[in-house]
């Protein structure tokens, strides 16, 4: 018996040990199951920096709690539960539906996906075409879209857009081509596009406004492309007013790299907009090339309008801005054809008439312009898809008076 008692007391010691040890253990790290769910509303006003919020909240990240904002080529991740935005991969929203505005108007819900811009798509799979500035997010962000123009472009929008803009002597109200503002509660999105200034050749803005602070998702100047897609390769920017075509090009030491890479040096078959590597911006003919494609929005997609004589005489204006300023050019000239008379570069005084009689020859659109040696033009070439391998070349004048210095 005494046996018996001595190994019931040891037994007895031990399970009173274990139980101790359990009581202990979760009296030490019960609290660490409670999360703290409140929000610190602290943000970084530093405009140069990223648009995250200051936030030590560690609660695990839900996925229903990852909201998307998508604007030109730029992704922005929403953490609703740490209260917080960061940058994100454009990868990241790929193959997810977003609600999609154009131009401030609703579009629908669609699928994106990245190419040189976000390329639409439908529940079966078909890339839906699309014209204008695009603006997209997910569910639950509840983005109420207010558009407005220059004309209601009132005095508090024009100090925020100059406090932005770190440049008071921009005057908004005449320069600002469209501006889109998105609200949702405490967060707006303002879009500024096509804005000139006396010290910046071309502005490409929009910033987020989120508890009263200010961050800005991206800002286009000439002079900053370079650093912002890390590509010294990046010479100017072209716009084409009536067309999607807005885009930095580049120039390079060949006519191949930038066949089958972006302006950011990733392989892709969609190519970039790039300048003829023979060329300098002091030539008499400067040649800028671009990829078309039926079913991606690639860079030079949209110079197919311009087989349309009605469409080219509506919208005949080209505008390029390099470090040096921005020029205005006029299409003279629309041909179809299979010559590489334009890949002619530089052409002398003696050869200059026959070479601009070569490329009216068979033209779909001539304003029959006399073109003389004291012109520079500008030549855009991109492919006719599914039309005997012909090429579509734009000639444009130059315009005497440059735009902006």
């Amino acid at each position: 018996m005494g046996k018996f008692n001595k190994l019931s007391i040891i037994i007895i010691t031990l399970m009173v040990c274990i139980f101790g040890s359990l009581i202990v253990y979760f009296a030490l790290f019960k609290n660490n199951d409670d999360v703290n769910v409140n929000i610190d509303n602290s943000h970084n006003s530093n405009l140069s920096n990223n648009i995250s919020g200051n936030n030590t909240n560690t609660t695990p990240v839900v996925k229903d709690d990852i909201k998307y904002l998508v604007i030109d080529e730029y992704c922005i991740l929403y953490n609703k539960t740490k209260n917080k935005f960061s940058y994100c991969k454009n990868s990241s929203v790929e193959n997810k539906k977003l609600n999609v505005y154009i131009d401030g108007n609703y579009y629908g819900i669609y699928n994106l996906k990245y190419g040189t811009v976000w390329n639409l798509f439908d529940d079966n799979k078909e890339y839906v075409n699309y014209e204008g500035s695009l603006l997209a997010y997910s569910d639950g962000l509840n983005v109420e879209n207010v558009s407005f123009t220059a004309e209601d472009f009132n005095s508090q929008y024009i100090t925020e857009a100059n406090k932005v803009l770190n440049n008071s002597r921009i005057n908004v109200q005449d320069n600002l081509h469209y501006n889109y503002r998105y609200s949702t509660g405490n967060m707006d999105v303002t879009i500024v596009s096509n804005l000139y200034g006396e010290q910046t050749l071309y502005y490409n803005l929009a910033y987020l406004t989120y508890l009263n602070e200010n961050y800005v998702i991206f800002k286009h100047t000439t002079n900053n492309l370079k650093s912002e897609y890390h590509n010294n390769d990046i010479v100017g920017t072209i716009r084409i007013p009536g067309t999607k075509i807005n885009h930095a090009f580049v120039q390079t030491t060949n006519n191949t790299y930038y066949l089958s890479h972006t302006l950011k040096r990733e392989k892709s078959k969609l190519g970039a907009i790039f300048m003829d590597y023979r060329n300098t911006f002091n030539d008499k003919q400067i040649n800028i090339y671009g990829h078309n494609s039926n079913k991606y929005d690639v860079p030079f997609k949209d110079l197919v309008k311009y087989k349309d004589s009605e469409f080219t005489k509506s919208n005949d204006e080209i505008y390029l801005t390099t470090s040096s300023g921005t020029n205005k050019y006029k299409i003279q000239i629309v041909n179809r054809t299979k010559s590489d008379e334009h890949m002619k570069i530089d052409i002398k005084a003696s050869s200059w008439n026959e070479h601009i009689s070569n490329l009216r020859k068979g033209a779909i659109y001539d304003t029959r312009k006399a073109i003389t040696m004291d012109e520079d033009i500008l030549i855009l070439q991109t492919c006719l898809l599914k039309d005997g391998g012909n090429y579509l070349i734009i000639t444009a004048t130059k315009e005497k008076e440059e735009m902006a210095k």
